[in-house]
């Protein structure tokens, strides 16, 4: 039988919007799911078709049938060269049991019993599709428009949920949870694999049909009352009252009570008769006793909705006996509450036998019968995916014949009925015993239900009676192999369970109103919790003054007692007097606060029974017997069977994450621990630059302030700190007379390190890199937009363009990032450490001549002003330096590019002067945003830059595609959008500080923050000689457009490469700085070593990542053939390279950690000489040739690299002789 397929073409969903499509042909599932919803009258007549009992197996076809569209899964393929994809049109081989079929990737094939393992979360294997005789592809995929299996791993949820439901919804399938309704959706228990299931069991009544609950119990209790009337009960007057009673109550035999208990059995509400009674007539009755359902002689557990009708009819007559209404007894007499239940029981125990009801039923089933459409289609799908369908039922046959006639015949292929679904059924089973016992077993063997004997069950076959275990035996499958669905939860779940370990799914129909009824109740709920948290913090004071008084009673407390109050020191009159008349008042705001909050928790719940509250919840914070008992014995639950069809039968449904009693409090942990990292955060941000002794005292006044956070009170349940504000003081108090060393509980040395050091060394590389990809991506976009748009001049001149704003701007640029974010964090540090009593002092200058910003009268006062005066003053320092820049670059902009070797007329002067002119009146633009990034730094912020980078690259983007390809601005629109992609976040950045800290500029602050410019003219030298060495190559390579433009693309996909090694140079330069400004050698030493090791496998992967990509990965950048050749020429010294690099940033890194800050200048120096002389000889051999005189440059580059690594190395290999790491070196005795 053909598939219904979807006629989409085009890109996967996440690579760009999928063209609409439509259902078409006849199909197991989506014709089915068409009759079920009334489309099938529309459908041509065709024959019956056969319901296969297994699953049919798939093979590999030729050119599809006329009638035949493009597989489903082909909306998902997204064609690579963007031709489309031909879909693989598999036919169906019946009499088959695994399911297989060939595709491009290779065999898929089911996994059959013997072949099956279990998987991470125990689940059996069995029934999973996997890829056998696997094609080798590279790891490339078309699904999602993935570019690579890889690429799954970081795509957003949020994404990939888009792309799914997009092909679902061209299916026809119906939302489910939380795309669709969460009345409808399926909620698991524990981790149910369906792909495993090969039986699915069905219920019959209030299971696969749906009754309207209140005609059915109506009518049975009606009859009831018949019967009772006959025997001369009082019943009239009583009409059914569906709302006195809900599924999960419990008849009190013994008291004549009905009772809603918790998941421990604690009794949480009750009603005698009906009448409900108070909390104090509830502990009378019953204490702290424990509800325990096993006593049967008491207790009636009301687990179905066939239970209601019992219940309303027992309390109603409860109330009738507590009036003395029953002839010859009362509430004294003769009748007991039990023997009035077992009255009750038996008068609708009769209704059911005599089948009085079930005939009114059959006669007019529409009064009583909610049919679902979607039911069949459900029950289809499951059967053609290869499950065994049973059906057992305590219905009769011709009850259950006709009923399942009326709910499922209408909806089904024309020609099948309701039996051609079922692979057994078995009705009269008389569960419970069905699951208890082994009972006589008989085959009905004529449409009026004649039986005969039989000694097993087969598949195929119609019988009554018998047993489960006889059921196992017929289908050869046993134990969890089997899920059986209904809405009892004794009969259809426990004992299932129990005695035969079945896989269980519970049918609550309440459900649909439960899920209705918490979400209209949630205001409700929310404003109690708010009044139970504050009635908390109340008591809580109220609780901690008591003590204070008590203590103050008895003359002390206990040695080193931190209750409010000091401890228990005596009072006067004067503050005994204050602290009774507190405590009054006190007492006062509790009243008040009960006086709400206890009708609202009567009222609780009332949205779903007024009586009763929510189904599933027990009290406010509590679950129900009921939630307990189906989160312990059913694996599944739902509302309807048809909620099934909004998955698949292959659903692997996974339970969500249990909370426990602990959780609750781990908010408050996180912060602290995230305020602790914070520090950390800051730590590496401010190591992202050498800054000596400047970095370490200003990470020393982070780890006070982190510190002191981590010492404030625990938050409550509700998210508050302890408001007594006598013990706040005591404990800043306490804090400020121990000794700092106490405080600080630095790393012992020697102590051994924690295996966490390599995840600690990732948590702070990889935000960083987050933040550093942001600019050189954005570059890469733009590349590829010049070069694709404009072509290969454009590109070189814009290249050369930017290497001479690089060299004017980053010279000074690095430094001034360094210095705001070290300012802010120091004025951040002194107004926090200042709160926690201990305000960190120091020289002006640290051993390597960077300021420790340890004055502490300078740079403004406490309470925040010492914070806006260094904001406003790194921002007018950064105006300046903007304004000077674009001066410079304006005026010497045309000079400097006759230094890069590009004279007025060469092919890239135009592109080179237009893109500088426009970049240049950018230049303040540019400063203050890399001085709003040390801002927040500084301020322990690193998020906040991180979402300004991003969105003025996202913004960089489409400006520049806007420019370029669609205003036709060429270069300048190109450099215009940088400008205003930077302006846009500028502005929102100014604008969050304005906010939030003010602008004050303050002369003694401007002054302070200017001195620190004094000593960064080392760091100002080597930033020189590095940039002059990038700009030298960037010159070398200008002299045609091909070679310019090869550099290029060479160097930002370099400087791309090396940002991962740049994040982890920053991690390391974070951890040593720490360690050292601690002392801890030893740990600093491991640092060191862990992170070279690290460095070492990163360059090998990157290494081996360029070199298997190839130079093909340049087609993305540039089309021009020349170019391309070129860069082919330099991938091998650009994957060679790798290593080199990522060794020389992590050494940098390790360098700035230790403050060796005038080595590092010196250094940089010395080995940038050599290179560039390297570059200029080996341009002047080249001559003419364009690729040796790349290859020489780059030589030149590489040598820089090496020799900056290997120089650091070095020192470190001789530490013990002095140098920069001569404080990390080993102790002699330690050497010893």
């Amino acid at each position: 039988m053909r598939a219904a397929l979807l006629l989409a073409q085009g890109h996967g969903p996440l690579a760009g919007p999928t063209r609409p499509g439509a259902l078409a042909g006849a199909a197991r599932r989506g014709a089915r799911r068409a009759a079920a919803c009334g489309a099938a009258a529309a459908a041509a007549p065709r024959p019956r078709p056969a319901i296969a009992a297994r699953r049919r197996r798939r093979v590999a076809a030729g050119p599809p049938d006329a009638g035949l569209g493009p597989d489903p899964s082909s909306a998902l393929l997204s064609p690579a060269g963007g031709d489309a994809v031909a879909p693989l049109v598999s036919q169906f081989e019946a009499n088959d049991d695994r399911e297989t079929f060939q595709t491009a990737e290779g065999v898929v094939e089911e996994v059959e019993e013997g072949d099956a393992k279990f998987d991470y979360l125990g689940e059996t294997t069995e029934g999973n599709l996997h890829l056998v005789q696997r094609l080798q592809r590279d790891g490339m995929v078309q699904v999602f428009g993935l570019s690579s299996l890889s690429d799954i791993l970081t795509v957003p949820v949020g994404d990939l949920a888009a792309a799914t439901q997009s092909v679902l919804d061209e299916l026809g399938v119906p939302h489910r949870w939380p795309a669709g309704s969460p009345e409808r959706g399926v909620y698991c228990s524990r981790t149910l694999n369906l792909r495993s299931i090969k039986a699915i069991g069905y219920d019959m009544d209030y299971t696969l049909i749906h009754y309207n609950s209140v005609a059915w119990e109506g009518r049975a209790y009606e009859y009831g009352l018949e019967t009772l009337r006959a025997q001369g009960v009082p019943v009239e007057g009583l009409r059914f009252d569906p709302d006195l009673v809900i599924r999960g109550l419990i008849m009190d035999k013994e008291l004549g009570n009905l009772i809603k208990v918790d998941r421990f059995g604690l009794v949480k509400r009750a009603m005698h008769g009906t009448r409900l009674m108070g909390w104090q007539e509830i502990r009378a009755a019953y204490g702290r006793e424990v509800v325990n359902l096993r006593n049967e002689g008491r207790w009636v557990f009301l687990n179905t909705l066939f239970s209601v009708s019992e219940a309303v009819m027992y309390v109603q007559l409860v109330d009738r006996l507590d009036t003395g209404a029953f002839a010859g007894g009362g509430a004294g007499g003769a009748l007991s509450y039990q023997g009035l239940y077992k009255m009750v029981a038996k008068a609708l125990y009769r209704t059911h036998v005599e089948g009085k009801l079930k005939r009114e039923i059959i006669q007019a089933p529409e009064r009583f019968v909610e049919p679902d459409p979607e039911m069949a289609a459900t029950l289809l799908d499951q059967k053609q995916a290869g499950k065994m369908l049973l059906l057992i039922t305590n219905s009769d046959y011709e009850y259950t014949s006709r009923m399942m006639a009326f709910a499922y015949d209408p909806f089904l292929p024309p020609g099948t009925t309701w039996r051609d679904l079922f692979d057994m059924v078995i009705v009269q089973a008389r569960k419970p015993d069905f699951f208890a016992y082994t009972m006589p077993l008989y085959e009905v063997v004529t449409p009026d239900g004649l039986m005969r004997p039989v000694l097993a069950a087969r598949l195929g076959g119609l019988y009554c009676g018998g047993s489960a275990r006889q059921v196992e035996a017929a289908l050869g499958v046993e134990g969890d192999d089997i899920l059986y669905v209904g809405d009892n939860l004794y009969t259809d779940a426990v004992l299932t369970k129990i005695n035969f370990r079945w896989r269980t799914a519970l049918i609550i129909r309440e459900l649909e109103a439960e899920v209705a009824a918490l979400a209209a109740g949630r205001p409700h709920r929310e404003e109690l919790k708010q009044l139970m948290v504050k009635k908390e913090i109340v008591g809580d004071l109220l609780n901690h003054l008591r003590l204070a008084r008590q203590r103050a009673a008895a003359g002390g407390g206990p040695a080193g007692a931190g209750a409010a109050g000091g401890g228990g020191a005596e009072l006067s009159s004067d503050e005994e007097e204050a602290l009774n008349e507190t405590l009054a008042q006190l007492l006062l705001v509790l009243e008040q606060l009960d006086g709400r909050i206890g009708p609202m928790l009567e009222q609780d719940g009332s949205h779903f029974n007024r009586r009763w509250g929510f189904l599933s919840r027990a009290g406010l914070n509590d679950k129900s017997q009921l939630c307990r008992q189906i989160e312990k014995y059913a694996d599944v639950y739902t509302s309807r069977v048809s909620n099934f069809a909004r998955y698949s039968p292959y659903m692997y449904f996974r339970s969500p994450t249990q909370s426990l009693a602990h959780d609750r409090n781990l908010t408050a942990y996180y912060q602290q621990l995230q305020a602790q990292r914070q520090a950390d955060a800051e730590l590496q941000d401010l190591a992202g630059q050498p800054q000596g002794e400047q970095l370490q005292h200003a990470h020393a006044a982070q780890q006070a302030a982190a510190q002191q956070l981590a010492r404030e009170p625990p938050r409550q349940a509700g998210g508050h700190r302890r408001s007594s504000s006598s013990g706040g003081r005591a404990a800043r108090r306490r804090q400020r007379q121990r000794p700092r060393q106490q405080r600080a509980s630095p790393r012992e040395p020697g102590q051994r390190e924690a295996p966490g050091l390599t995840v600690e060394i990732l948590s702070i590389a990889l935000p960083v890199l987050a933040t550093l990809a942001a600019d050189p991506i954005a570059g890469l976009v733009d590349t590829a937009f010049i070069g694709r748009g404009l072509g290969a001049s454009q590109l070189a001149g814009v290249g050369v363009a930017l290497s001479v704003f690089n060299t004017v701007a980053k010279v000074v640029n690095v430094p001034l990032l360094s210095v705001t974010t070290s300012s802010v964090a120091a004025a951040l540090g002194r107004d926090r450490a200042a709160s926690a009593g201990g305000v960190p002092t120091g020289g002006d200058e640290g051993h390597n001549g960077v300021p420790t910003g340890g004055d502490e009268g300078r740079g403004g006062g406490g309470g925040g002003g010492g914070i806006s005066a260094a904001i406003t003053s790194s921002i007018v320092i950064a105006a300046a330096v903007g304004t000077v820049q674009a001066a410079l670059l304006l005026g010497s902009g045309p000079w400097a590019a006759q230094l890069w070797g590009v004279d007025p007329a060469s092919p890239l002067w135009q592109p080179a002067s237009e893109f500088l002119s426009v970049r240049a009146l950018g230049a303040p633009v540019t400063v203050l945003l890399l001085t709003m990034q040390g801002v927040f730094r500084g301020l322990q912020e690193p998020r906040t830059p991180l979402l300004a980078t991003l969105a003025a690259n996202a913004a960089n983007v489409l400006l520049a595609w806007l420019c370029i390809f669609r205003l036709h601005l060429g270069v300048r629109g190109a450099a215009t959008a940088t400008v205003i992609a930077q302006a846009l976040p500028l502005a929102w950045l100014l604008a969050r500080l304005v906010r939030r800290h003010g602008l004050r500029l303050d002369a003694d602050a401007l002054a302070a923050t200017a001195r620190l410019f004094a000593p960064t003219g080392l760091l100002v030298l080597r930033t020189t000689a590095i940039t002059l060495t990038y700009a030298l190559a960037t010159s070398l390579t200008a002299r045609a457009p091909a070679s310019a433009a090869a550099h290029t693309v060479s160097f930002q996909l370099w400087l791309s490469s090396s940002l991962l090694a740049d994040s982890l140079a920053v991690a390391a330069q974070t951890l040593l700085a720490r360690s050292v400004a601690a002392g801890d050698a030893a740990s600093a030493r491991r640092i060191v070593e862990r992170c070279v090791a690290l460095a070492a496998a990163l360059g090998v992967a990157l290494a081996l990542a360029l070199g298997a990509a190839g130079p093909g990965a340049a087609g993305v950048f540039t089309a021009d053939p020349a170019v391309l050749a070129l860069v082919a020429a330099l991938w091998p010294v650009l994957a060679a390279s790798q290593p080199v690099n990522a060794l020389a940033f992590v050494w940098d890194g390790i360098l700035f950690g230790a403050g060796g800050f005038r080595f590092a200048a010196v250094q940089m120096a010395l080995c940038a000489a050599p290179a560039a002389a390297v570059m200029a000889l080996g341009a002047r051999a080249a001559g003419d040739d364009v690729a040796l005189r790349l290859c020489g440059v780059w030589a030149g580059l590489v040598l820089v690299m090496a020799a900056r690594g290997g120089s650091i190395a070095a020192a470190w290999a001789a530490r013990r002789r002095g140098g920069p790491f001569r404080a990390l070196a080993v102790p002699p005795r330690e050497r010893a």
